[in-house]
């Protein structure tokens, strides 16, 4: 999910009334930190999820987006505009999918705490970068006798978007109308991720943009309704 250079610092702190005591009750604050690297744990695909073009293709064509064009196996202008059109939502949420698949990031701070029961809650996330930020909490719970990449993940992640991001979006109806002092538009709701950090089940994730990119009704032309009507 992240590559790069992570630094590491730890505190102990506990209380005890002898030493045997004290291991029993000690908590672990682990505090991490990360500068300049690339971030993989908003990749998706929903191609799938949109019908693809059924009509033949002609030269008398209309352009779509270039990644439409290369989901389908067909060139950016071999969509035909209106039999195979896609629409401005279908196709901003795939442009944005593409983009976000592997982005850099500025900065990653984590917060995690374990305490006697072993869980790691992760206390803060906060990741920002040109284009996306991220915050966010989350836990990883202990199981006897599993190791720490196979152990349940439950995060939340609140996404916040600016730049050539922000305008795509602006048609999915995604993003709020909230912004954070940084700049970015944040999102109109928080995501879960689950899974292992091994296994990342990222199907809210993943449905969120579907629902987004999934082809919109045509609107009725009212004005034109009546007039039929009247004829």
């Amino acid at each position: 999910m992240f590559k790069g250079r992570f630094a590491v610092a730890t505190t102990l702190t506990g209380n005890g009334i002898s030493l045997s005591d004290l291991a029993g009750r000690m908590e672990h604050e682990y505090r991490l930190t990360s500068k300049n690297g690339i971030i993989r744990l908003l990749k998706t695909s929903v191609a799938e999820t949109i019908p693809q073009p059924t009509a033949p293709v002609s030269d008398a064509l209309d352009s779509a987006g270039a990644v439409v064009g290369s989901i389908f196996g067909i060139k950016r202008n071999e969509i035909k505009s209106r039999e195979n059109h896609v629409g401005k939502n279908t196709e901003a949420v795939i442009d944005f999918t593409y983009l976000i698949a592997e982005i850099g990031y500025d900065q990653i701070d984590i917060t995690a705490v374990q305490g006697p029961d072993q869980t790691i809650h992760l206390r803060e996330i906060a990741m920002t970068g040109r284009d996306v930020c991220a915050t966010g909490s989350g836990q990883i719970d202990f199981v006897k006798g599993w190791s720490l990449p196979v152990e349940p993940l439950s995060v939340e992640l609140q996404f916040g978007v600016k730049g050539k991001l922000t305008p795509l979006l602006t048609t999915t109806g995604l993003l709020s109308d909230r912004k954070d002092g940084k700049g970015y538009t944040m999102l109109n709701q928080t995501v879960h991720f689950g899974g292992t950090m091994q296994h990342l089940d990222d199907s809210q994730w993943h449905d969120l943009l579907a629902k987004a990119a999934a082809p919109k009704p045509e609107a009725k032309e009212k004005d034109g309704a009546t007039t039929a009507g009247k004829k």
